[in-house]
């Protein structure tokens, strides 16, 4: 079955360029036609969803929850990474856990230290890890296309290495006004923002 989209650019290809097929030159026409009608004849692998929560999937159920639910509903895959890391230095894989169908939750190598996302900035060594952990699960699901909903700016530094990746910022909250707001709040959502 052929996607809307496609359909939709064969027929303007098709409606925007049939002067040129009878024309001398009418080469263009044909390659883009023919290009469309390669597109339109493949099975376009749905896109799998990252979410970089603000809060652990089991902490309280909200909309993070709620979304990642629907998502999996649709036929997306769905990876929660946790607010809580492994003190692991890269060496293994990232501990994943399966909440329903088509939803895992995944806990992270977070370097040796215990960060906490509200808190701390991390450094370009945990970093590193955090990154290594996707890779790894990327490679493990065989994830291609991913969109990120980051619901907190910690997770920045990280979701701008990722390739093929559209990133989603759903600021919740003012969360450089809460109490117990750290440099991420403060020094990170800007770069959030950008990513």
């Amino acid at each position: 079955m052929r996607s809307f989209f496609a359909r939709a650019a064969y027929r303007l290809v098709r409606e925007s360029f049939h002067h040129l097929r009878e024309a001398p030159g009418s080469s263009l026409f044909r390659v883009l036609t023919a290009a469309v009608e390669r597109a339109a004849s493949k099975r376009l692998k749905p896109y799998d969803i990252f979410v970089f929560p603000v809060i652990d999937w089991d902490y309280r159920f909200q909309r993070p929850q709620h979304l990642s639910l629907e998502f999996a509903r649709r036929g997306h895959r769905v990876f929660y990474f946790s607010t809580r890391f492994t003190a692991d230095f890269c060496l293994r894989e990232p501990i994943v856990r399966t909440v329903q169908a088509n939803v895992f939750v995944i806990e992270l190598p977070g370097g040796g230290n215990a960060l906490d996302i509200c808190q701390d900035l991390p450094n370009e060594y945990e970093i590193t890890c955090l990154e290594f952990g996707v890779r790894a699960v990327k490679e493990k699901f065989g994830i291609g296309a991913t969109v990120s909903m980051v619901d907190y700016p910690f997770w920045a530094p990280v979701v701008r290495r990722l390739n093929n990746n559209i990133v989603l910022y759903d600021c919740m909250d003012d969360y450089s006004s809460f109490r117990n707001a750290g440099p991420p709040a403060h020094e990170l959502e800007s770069e959030t923002v950008k990513a």
